[in-house]
């Protein structure tokens, strides 16, 4: 079955990627004044150093490297807009498909951006109409001002404590990423769920398999749908907006036939760390009393004194 599930992957899964023209303009992008407000090196020069005051990264100290031999992460476009307003991401849908930038918000329409790739066009047709895609894709980024996920592992604003160490987990027989973190010396507690879902290509069934009937074609569908999984999901990014208001959390895993999946989630900061309170204060309770109890206190000042609105979860 694998020369045939590979030949109609391709197949299925090219289309979506066939023709990529960047749109005219932006669909309803952050305002030229949001975007024009640039990092300084004084801001680069006081993330580095913070990153090195910090012990080896601080909250992000004990989240595993960004790169791995089945998923390179470091060099990826991922994370919150210049504004704060997108969080956003790359990924690429197959093995010839350039780079697709996905970027969420919570009340304005997303903006989608990909590099170009359109099969059968003559080799010099193909370069112009690339040349000029890219070149805007490009332009469309920098004003977006993303940063590569190696340059997001430093807080980007006020955190409510620097003592929590950020943790990630994946849920058992799912392809959905924890994102939490813990109070030293106690188990994690995970507030966001980053749930990438199953490959496309595991709902498809190919013509020559329709074709058939009764057992043979359940045998074979299960055979052909079996091929196409999804590796674990990784956390591709953890940060705050620059306000320090709300925490947001990028996912990606990788699947077959070169696919990608990647979704992202953000929630007020305040009611992050307040979970992780709450959570490690139910699990000391009736061991450590007292503690449990300076954790819901703490839990509960956050809550009290939170002035920002609710934030959905997740958003694929």
């Amino acid at each position: 079955m694998r020369r045939i599930s590979a030949a109609w992957a391709l197949a299925l899964l090219l289309p979506a990627c066939r023709s990529s023209p960047v749109p005219a303009a932006p669909v309803d992008a952050p305002s030229a004044a949001a975007l024009a407000v640039p990092a300084t090196d004084e801001d680069a020069s006081n993330a580095a150093i913070a990153l090195d005051a910090a012990g080896g990264g601080g909250v992000y100290a004990e989240l595993p490297p960004l790169d791995e031999p089945t998923l390179e992460l470091s060099s990826r476009f991922v994370g919150f807009t210049k504004d704060d307003v997108y969080l956003g991401y790359a990924v690429s849908r197959c093995d010839p498909c350039p780079l697709a930038f996905e970027f969420k918000a919570i009340s304005k329409p997303p903006i989608s951006l990909s590099y170009f790739f359109q099969p059968g066009l003559t080799e010099e047709e193909f370069e112009r109409r690339q040349k000029k895609n890219d070149e805007a894709v490009d332009i469309k980024l920098a004003k977006l001002g993303v940063e590569r996920a190696e340059a997001g592992r430093v807080l980007r604003g006020p955190f409510p404590d620097e003592e929590l160490r950020f943790a990630v987990d994946v849920d058992a027989g799912s392809n959905v990423l924890l994102f939490g973190a813990h109070v030293p010396g106690e188990p994690p507690v995970y507030p966001m769920h980053l749930d990438v879902g199953a490959h496309p290509m595991a709902r498809a069934v190919p013509p020559q398999i329709a074709r058939l009937k009764g057992p043979e074609r359940e045998k074979a569908l299960h055979e052909f749908r079996d091929e196409f999984t999804m590796d674990r999901p990784r956390l591709a990014y953890a940060n705050v907006t620059r306000d320090g208001r709300e925490i947001g959390a990028v996912a990606i895993a990788p699947g077959a036939m070169w696919y990608e999946s990647a979704v992202v989630a953000r929630m007020p900061t305040s009611a992050f760390v307040a979970e992780i309170y709450e959570g490690t204060a139910k699990g000391l309770a009736g061991g450590n009393d007292a503690r449990a109890e300076a954790l819901m206190d703490k839990a509960r000042a956050l809550l009290s004194s939170r002035s920002s609105p609710s934030v959905p979860a997740a958003s694929r």
